[in-house]
């Protein structure tokens, strides 16, 4: 049984969550913007072509950014 992001955290913390970081960033608490932070380690998988996969994550937690790395059209910002 799949538990999803809601089930584990209502919205209203996920946003209230999100609006704190928002903040002591913009005050200068929060990470800075080079800060290299490993998010996957020793991780593998296969997506074979015309198959539809699922990504869940709460709002902007990267689920793009992780698809456009694994397309290799990351960008000149971001390395992989």
């Amino acid at each position: 049984m799949a538990i999803s992001a809601t089930e584990l955290f209502p919205p209203s913390q996920m946003l209230l969550r999100t609006l704190q970081n928002q903040l002591l960033v913009l005050i200068g608490i929060g990470m800075a913007k080079t800060t290299n932070l490993t998010i996957l380690k020793d991780a593998s998988g296969i997506i074979k072509p015309s198959r539809m996969a699922l990504l869940l994550g709460p709002p902007s937690s990267g689920k793009t950014t992780l698809l456009l790395a694994l397309a290799g059209k990351c960008g000149p910002k971001l390395e992989g």
